[in-house]
């Protein structure tokens, strides 16, 4: 913790802030850790002893999932991820689909957040509807279109609906 009589960086950089400030304002200082790499890139540290010298290194080990994960070519295509990886998805592809909604209430999140196309974010939003219609999504929101007081319910209304499977 670093308080307002702290020397260094931090003390300059709050002491023309904290002049006019009669109490104590405490920083929270982060550590650096050893490792910056990214998360998915693993270091094991290594050393080797030659002679008088000691070299200690953290060299990258090949993780075992690595196989198993989709190699992200969006970067140097500049299409959306659905695109990229040219999937045809169906609505009881649920698992997909959950990740383009929000956690708490079920909405489709928007486009500048999941970075899909328009044709894909359409997609996603037909798609997520139509789980929720069938019954594979918990809570997805259906947009309604002011017709509920309109148009009276059918008998079977809430029964789930099922879709022609012609999109694979």
């Amino acid at each position: 913790m670093a308080t307002v009589g702290a020397t260094g960086f931090i003390g300059r950089l709050l002491s023309h802030r904290l002049l006019l400030a009669p109490h104590r304002i405490s920083v929270f200082v982060p550590q650096r850790t050893i490792s910056l790499t990214p998360i998915r890139l693993i270091k094991k540290i290594q050393d080797t002893v030659e002679g008088d010298t000691t070299v200690i290194e953290g060299v990258y080990v090949d993780h075992p999932a690595d196989k198993h994960l989709l190699k992200s070519a969006a970067k140097k295509t500049g299409c959306c991820p659905l695109c990229d990886l040219g999937l045809k998805l169906h609505y009881s592809d649920v698992l997909i689909i959950q990740q383009f909604l929000r956690p708490g209430k079920g909405t489709v999140l928007p486009r500048f957040i999941t970075g899909l196309c328009a044709e894909q974010q359409k997609n996603i939003d037909l798609l997520a509807y139509q789980a929720g219609k069938a019954g594979l999504l918990k809570r997805v929101f259906m947009k309604s279109l002011g017709t509920r007081n309109i148009m009276p319910k059918k008998p079977g209304h809430n029964l789930p609906r099922y879709y022609p499977s012609d999109q694979r």
